[in-house]
């Protein structure tokens, strides 16, 4: 074979490899084990010191809860900017409100300064 043919030739089926039916079929044999010893575990983990407890439990979360994941710097950029762009949007009606009650008051006021 040359340097640029490596490999095997295209069209040809791949053999081998890890079969899908024993992943299946592993994942059910584990699920019937601790189905089936559910009860025998908990009295177990009652048994243990309140560490290995802890431990255990928060091993198990990892499969019940999923993990959050960090963002990325473009995912964070994208928030950043929506962010920017809400504030922007909002800032112009907050001053405006902020200029109509200050005139309200001076509207309100009496001519000595004191409010009606």
């Amino acid at each position: 074979m040359t340097e640029s043919n490596r490999g095997k030739p295209k069209g040809r089926v791949k053999t081998g490899g890890r079969k899908k039916g024993c992943t299946i079929q592993l994942r059910d044999w584990i699920n019937d084990v601790l189905t089936s010893s559910r009860t025998q575990f908990k009295k177990d983990l009652k048994q243990l010191n309140p560490e290995d407890r802890v431990r255990i439990y928060v091993n198990l979360l990892s499969y019940v809860i999923p993990k959050m994941q960090a963002l990325g710097g473009k995912e964070q950029e994208e928030i950043q900017y929506a962010n920017l762009l809400k504030m922007i949007d909002d800032a112009p009606d907050k001053l405006v409100d902020a200029i109509i009650a200050k005139i309200e008051d001076k509207l309100n006021a009496d001519p000595d300064g004191s409010k009606k």
